[in-house]
């Protein structure tokens, strides 16, 4: 059974779907889009059963991750292994 944490992420993404549907009708731009289907995925994880599971490293994401980020796939270790390095510009002269 989904524990308080997952069942309030699912009403959140419920209405954040509904909010994101009305705000493409008016601008169907691409950031919407790939929001609108965050929220599915995410929505579609809890119905499996693998919402809060890191899709990297299979380990839980802590309740308060996933309360702030709830379309979050990954633990905030392997975010960090994932994200890319930034490195500034070399000097033009």
């Amino acid at each position: 059974m989904a524990n308080v944490v997952y069942q309030q992420c699912q009403v959140t993404l419920q209405a954040e779907r509904r909010n994101v549907e009305a705000l493409l009708d008016r601008d169907p731009s691409d950031e919407l889009r790939v929001h609108l289907q965050e929220i599915e995925d995410a929505l579609r994880r809890i119905g499996y059963g693998d919402f809060g599971t890191c899709e990297h490293c299979k380990r839980k994401i802590p309740d308060h991750e996933l309360g702030h980020a709830p379309t979050t796939r990954f633990c905030a270790a392997c975010i960090e292994v994932r994200r890319p390095v930034i490195t500034s510009a070399p000097d033009v002269e």
